[in-house]
């Protein structure tokens, strides 16, 4: 019965990609190739770093990049054009302010339509890189990266589960390649035999201060200490078991939904449930550190980032792309 409901509720997501992919509705073009970051989970599957990781790859080859995001989570419904974390957080939304810090020479676009934004930035854009754009099928692309978590072909629906997308979606993988974290690499693996799959892992960098994230100080600082840990991020328990991966000794944890935590009556109870279990460290995600700006400097910062194995095939998948277009 609930899969039959299922279907009932994800046909219109259906039509609709079957009326682009027929041609029926047609997607429209910028004149600079576009490559796609996305999923057909709600959250959790390490798309912005992956957004972050392919941005580098470009720049290292001198490309001027363009990210166009909708900003989940602002208080402005404008199109924010943001660089080196020049606007309040609050304008731009978390992600696309955590993503301006760690890449201040890439300008974010920041929209639900990325077309018009794309439009307003080609004359000093070479690549534009869309962030969670898997189900933006208005806006036609020259690669998909498909970051999957390995479990989608077990889940339902939202509001049945946490997929957004039907998995006829990743039918036809046409100029795509899949991102998955190592664990469930052989797993999705058999699912796409014709489509390049490839291994992710997170990495620590180190720690800093909520309010200085270009002092990074060694992850070996966390071990045995005592750490109270709080994120509002779709998987926490990614972020625990990172933690614990240090030698930290967790003493506490407070959870929010995703992109909810920065309201001062919810910092102030993080705060105070730390001191009550002896915490010397309360320690966060660098999403989450900037919601929270005022307070900052009670917390410190898990400093992360992915690996892409094969590198170099990776990376001549993104840099051909844009070669290609060319």
């Amino acid at each position: 019965m609930k899969r039959t409901i299922e279907n009932i509720y994800a046909f219109p997501l259906w039509l609709r990609y079957y009326l682009y992919s027929e041609g029926i509705f047609r997607a429209k073009r910028l004149s600079k190739p576009v490559i796609s970051v996305g999923g057909i989970k709600l959250g959790g599957t390490g798309k912005t770093p992956l957004v972050e990781y392919i941005a580098k790859i470009l720049l290292s080859e001198n490309f001027a990049v363009t990210i166009l995001t909708r900003g989940y989570g602002r208080k402005s419904k404008n199109r924010v054009f943001l660089k080196n974390s020049d606007r309040n957080w609050l304008d731009c939304g978390d992600e696309p302010f955590m993503l301006s810090k760690r890449l201040p020479d890439v300008k974010i676009a920041i929209h639900p339509d990325k077309f018009e934004s794309g439009k307003s930035t080609e004359s000093d854009t070479d690549v534009f890189v869309i962030d969670d754009g898997f189900q933006h099928i208005q806006l036609a692309r020259n690669l998909d990266v498909i970051a999957l978590s390995g479990d989608e072909f077990d889940d339902d629906i939202f509001p049945f589960g946490s997929r957004r997308d039907g998995l006829w979606r990743l039918d036809n993988l046409a100029d795509s390649i899949i991102v998955v974290p190592s664990q469930n690499y052989e797993k999705v693996k058999n699912y796409f035999p014709k489509t390049p799959v490839f291994r992710s892992d997170s990495l620590i960098e180190g720690l800093c201060r909520g309010n200085d994230f270009d002092t990074i100080k060694s992850v070996n600082e966390l071990e045995a200490k005592k750490v109270f840990l709080t994120a509002g991020i779709a998987s926490p328990e990614r972020f625990e078991t990172a933690v614990k991966s240090t030698g930290a000794q967790i003493v506490g944890r407070k959870w929010f939904r995703d992109h909810k935590f920065f309201k001062p009556r919810q910092i102030n109870d993080v705060i105070t449930r730390a001191r009550k279990n002896d915490a010397e460290i309360i320690l966060t995600t660098m999403k989450d550190v900037v919601r929270i700006s005022g307070n900052a400097d009670d917390f410190y910062v898990l400093m992360t980032s992915i690996r892409i194995d094969p590198a170099d095939d990776f990376r001549n998948s993104i840099l051909n792309t844009v070669k290609n277009f060319i």
